[in-house]
């Protein structure tokens, strides 16, 4: 591929992939060429070095995601978190391997502790419908008003218990992310 076919397939790639500043990112690469030009390298050569253009925009476009994910100002976003994660995973193949373990683990305890809060919803509903149902509420007020209080108790569980499990899922895909980035950098450095 000359350099005129590489930058024009970048460039394309670039916008493509809504990715910001492409003339910075086309700059850097003619400097690439210029550099490995006077080094007395062909054009094909550093074109083959430099990697496909597509998944140059795809990487760029993946560290511009990285960077909203990561912003606290920003709200965050599961749909870009997991797009990030499955396109990282793909740029780094090996990444899966290291990944398959340790990650189907932290899948089953992240299970676990969704499927506790979640049980604790179900407690409060079903604490509610016992004594609704049951005629508990009926037999003396304060039978009633320990119930509702039993349901408060596992309302504010279930409350806290979804804001723990969302802020640790939150966090564990933000380290995976910054893991595989890192990765990916250690790679494309290579």
């Amino acid at each position: 591929m000359t350099k005129n076919e590489f930058m024009t397939t970048l460039k394309q790639a670039l916008s493509q992939n809504n990715v910001t500043k492409i003339d910075d990112i086309v700059a850097d690469y003619e400097e690439h060429f210029a550099h490995a030009k006077a080094e007395g390298k062909s054009e094909d050569e550093i074109s083959k070095k430099l990697g496909n253009p597509e998944t140059i925009a795809k990487a760029y476009e993946t560290e511009s995601m990285i960077v909203n994910i990561k912003d606290p100002e920003k709200p965050f976003k599961l749909t870009h978190a997991l797009t990030v994660l499955g396109r990282l995973i793909i740029l780094a193949p090996f990444n899966f391997l290291v990944l398959c373990i340790p990650g189907s683990i932290l899948f089953g305890l992240m299970a676990a502790g969704w499927s506790i809060a979640i049980g604790f919803a179900a407690c409060t509903v079903g604490a509610l419908v016992v004594g609704l149902e049951g005629g508990l509420m009926q037999i003396s007020g304060w039978l009633g008003a320990g119930v509702i209080s039993m349901s408060l108790a596992f309302a504010a569980v279930t409350v806290l218990a979804g804001f723990v499990m969302f802020t640790l899922t939150k966090q564990l895909l933000i380290f995976i992310i910054s893991y595989l980035q890192w990765n990916l950098k250690f790679i494309l450095e290579r």
